[in-house]
């Protein structure tokens, strides 16, 4: 029996804690090639051509067939979502996720819910995600509502407190049996 050698390429995403664990385990294994890329290292413009593929392109995607039209239709709002993101790729995903879940009958104005709220000019990186994440937020559930409904406010304050001091992406099932 003869064995031959197959080239084989796996790409392997991780978040930035776990890259040392990684590349440690692929340090013990010999033949084995590896080699790491920070996408934070990656140029802005490059970042910014892969996001404009990821919000125009939706195979493979659930993208409701209003928001892909509006943005093959309007690049302005393409580029103005590009340019909020701020070189985060997750902002993309979630605006997606927030236009399709949300928006979805009324695109337009989920986009200007997402582009008239301010983004501090705040030297933190993160602070265009903060942004979307509150704007996020303030749509499921509005202060009006739950300033209303003191339980409602309770259970939104408990398990959003929860999540924000975990460490780990816990399943909606197991977070509920945490919660009681």
């Amino acid at each position: 029996v003869q064995t031959s050698k197959v080239p084989l390429r796996i790409l392997m995403t991780s978040r930035p804690e776990y890259v040392e664990q990684l590349t440690e385990t692929f340090r013990r294994h010999n033949g084995l090639t590896y080699a790491a890329l920070s996408l934070h290292d990656l140029p802005r413009r490059s970042v910014d051509r892969d996001m404009r593929t990821f919000l125009l392109d939706s195979d493979g995607r659930r993208d409701k067939p209003s928001v892909r039209n509006l943005l093959s239709q309007r690049p302005d709002l393409v580029d103005r979502l590009i340019r909020r993101a701020a070189g985060l790729f997750i902002y993309a995903r979630t605006a997606m996720e927030f236009l399709n879940d949300e928006f979805s009958d009324d695109v337009e104005q989920g986009i200007n819910v997402l582009l008239s709220t301010s983004s501090s000019q705040s030297d933190w990186a993160l602070a265009p995600l903060d942004c979307l994440y509150l704007t996020v937020l303030r749509t499921a559930f509005p202060p009006d509502n739950l300033n209303n409904r003191p339980e409602r406010h309770k259970i939104v304050q408990t398990v959003l407190g929860c999540v924000a001091v975990m460490r780990k992406p816990v399943r909606l099932r197991d977070l509920g049996d945490f919660l009681g």
